[in-house]
């Protein structure tokens, strides 16, 4: 006679016994949590549910009995620790196979807290090379700025705010922080605007004796021009030799027709050359040459007084005109 025993039956056949071991129905094993979040280097402590005879499971990550450092390593007692390095690709299942029947397992997906972007300053952002800072949550050593899905140099500051650089045109664009693995994850995509910077020089107007020079900057690359006198290609105006108003100018180098002041695209400062020049002196007295907005206006004597000037016409002496000197 024949005993066959499936699922709990006993079967009778030709007077031989047959003994079948299989897993009772409704025997899944579960895996505690579905799905966590480790960081790379971190670990987690799975929970398995085993209604099997014996009760005892071996553990796995993707496949690979206690996994290993590319993909992060499991114990016998189901504790993940994610590896050092974001593996590639970095989606992870850790299961838990019963010994006894192979056919029954569970299994969890390890994913990565996913990052989330609170703000992108400044904003708008200048375009061209720019420079940006996002806060926001859960960012990591290894997460990567993305602009338009596209990689920007990123430096981690803090697990809530990152630095990233890079180059764009005006127009609009997207931001979103990326984290590689293991169960790599991105964030929601945040607007940003590219504007055109304004150009501006500074500073804004200046002094400087006839002859003598000046530094200029500007905050885009830019050539310069001035209205009289020299200027280099630094940026360093050298006074004429005669006294007046100067406009030194800058035009950015990306669009040489682009200038003019007030509307972003150009700027100029104002150099006055002192007003008056003293070319003699000779016991306190002296000549000195008066000019306004570059024309020359006449010459006068002076007597110089404790920081006051007195003097009048063509001659010397006389003081019908006083004013402050020096």
């Amino acid at each position: 006679m024949e005993v066959c025993l499936l699922s709990g039956k006993r079967w009778f056949m030709n007077g031989l016994a047959l003994l079948v071991m299989a897993a009772p129905a409704f025997s899944q094993i579960e895996v505690y949590h579905k799905t966590v979040s480790v960081e790379v280097g971190k670990t987690y402590q799975f929970a398995s549910y085993v209604p099997l005879s014996p009760n005892t499971v071996v553990w796995s990550v993707n496949g690979i009995v206690g996994g290993n450092a590319t993909i992060g390593t499991v114990s016998s007692t189901g504790r993940y620790a994610a590896p050092a390095v974001a593996p590639v690709p970095s989606v992870l299942a850790v299961r838990a196979t019963s010994t006894a029947f192979p056919d029954r397992f569970g299994e969890a997906t390890v994913t990565r807290p996913t990052p989330w972007v609170w703000s992108v300053s400044p904003a708008p952002v200048p375009a061209g090379d720019f420079s940006i800072r996002l806060n926001g949550s859960n960012f990591t050593p290894d997460a990567q700025v993305r602009l338009n899905g596209m990689p920007l140099a990123t430096t981690y500051v803090s697990s809530t705010s990152l630095r990233a650089t890079g180059n764009a045109a005006a127009g609009a664009g997207s931001i979103a922080v990326y984290l590689p693995g293991p169960g790599q994850v991105t964030s929601q995509a945040v607007a940003v605007n590219f504007v055109s910077a304004a150009l501006t020089v500074s500073p804004a107007s200046a002094s400087v004796v006839t002859g003598g020079t000046r530094a200029f900057t500007a905050n885009m690359p830019v050539t310069w021009m001035a209205s009289a006198g020299s200027i280099s290609a630094a940026g360093v105006f050298t006074a004429p030799a005669m006294a007046g108003v100067v406009t030194v100018t800058a035009k950015r180098v990306a669009d040489p027709n682009e200038s003019g002041h007030g509307d972003g695209d150009g700027d100029r400062a104002a150099v006055d050359d002192y007003a008056f020049e003293r070319f003699g002196c000779s016991g306190g007295r002296g000549f000195v040459r008066g000019e306004c907005g570059g024309e020359l206006v006449g010459f006068w004597g002076f007597d110089y007084r404790g920081g006051r000037v007195y003097g009048s016409g063509d001659g010397w002496g006389g003081d019908g005109y006083g004013g402050e000197y020096g």
